[in-house]
């Protein structure tokens, strides 16, 4: 795209030629060669380094300076129908010129609508140069992160509510997914804060000092997205403790009552020892034999009366030695 004093801006087919009013170019390459990025002008100054760079998709975001250019890695983030995507996008900034690099296609994507998007507005401080365009990407790409962590709390929230509630059982699978997701975003928002950091304390080379202010609102997003992601990390750890805790807590609840339950049927079984003992040793045919025949109503009454006395001293002696 080529951006111009007059407010117009057009897609450029080639590189070569720029004209006399014009501001900067913005060069977006989808899934390039690194033949392709060699044939690029001398005077934009790609480090083969950094060529290298933009071919490997398993970088960190970081910002490295060169001659002609600077060179920014950052990190997008999108987790939809629990399916986590991390890719990279490469930015290339100098004097006159703006390069993104990405071989990711849902950014490739992003990019072209924003371009449109842009080709169709008759406003906007992206004409002022390419440091305010760098802006406008680096802002889409926190605000992507930041829908992506809403999410993404919103189903910690969910599964803790399960939890405490105890109307659902932890999924171990999703707790792993949701601890992968965030230690991904927090390890990809740490170095982009570094970034930024950098940015605003104007530690870099070819961003402009009057866009710099643009990117402390963008430094002050990602600070507060690094913050929120470490509390729903320490969340997510702090899920599988509770639910162990309550599942402890479940158990010695569950045995609490059993040995309640044994201990009334041990009390019950103590209290009636001592008659069963004399009625086994006795006899009901012995008894009756030596009282009498004549005589087996009063001898079983006092028998049941004894055992009556028996029952109630045993079970008064047995609860004081309970409350002791």
């Amino acid at each position: 795209m080529h951006v111009t004093t007059g407010g117009n801006a057009g897609m450029l087919q080639s590189i070569a030629g720029s004209e006399q009013d014009s501001l900067y170019f913005w060069h977006h390459f989808f899934q390039p060669t690194e033949e392709d990025l060699r044939k690029l002008p001398e005077e934009y100054g790609l480090h083969p380094l950094a060529i290298e760079d933009c071919m490997d998709d398993d970088q960190i975001p970081k910002m490295e300076s060169f001659a002609k250019n600077t060179h920014l890695i950052f990190n997008t983030f999108s987790y939809e129908q629990q399916k986590i995507q991390s890719e990279e996008v490469n930015i290339f900034i100098g004097e006159k010129f703006i390069m993104t690099v990405t071989r990711s296609k849902r950014l490739n994507d992003a990019i072209c609508g924003l371009t449109e998007k842009m080709l169709n507005s008759t406003n906007g401080h992206w004409r002022t140069g390419p440091s305010w365009l760098m802006h406008t990407i680096l802002d889409k790409i926190i605000d992507e992160k930041m829908k992506s962590l809403e999410i993404l709390e919103d189903e910690t929230d969910a599964i803790e509510d399960g939890v405490l509630a105890g109307t659902s059982t932890l999924d171990f699978a999703q707790i792993q997914r949701l601890r992968y997701a965030f230690q991904l975003l927090r390890k990809s928002l740490f170095h982009e804060r570094e970034i930024l950091y950098r940015i605003i304390r104007e530690d870099h080379d070819f961003i402009s000092h009057k866009a710099s202010y643009l990117f402390r609102d963008v430094y002050d997003h990602v600070v507060r997205l690094y913050e929120l992601t470490e509390s729903c990390r320490e969340t997510v750890k702090n899920l599988v403790e509770l639910h162990l805790a309550m599942a402890n807590n479940q158990m010695a609840l569950a045995a609490d009552n059993t040995n309640k339950t044994i201990r009334r049927l041990t009390f019950i079984t103590t209290v009636f020892m001592p008659m069963t003992l004399i009625a086994g040793i006795g006899g009901m045919s012995e008894y009756t034999a030596v009282t009498g025949s004549e005589n087996w109503l009063p001898a079983y009454g006092l028998l049941m009366l004894f055992f009556l006395i028996m029952g109630v001293l045993s079970y008064r002696w047995l609860k004081g030695i309970d409350r002791e």
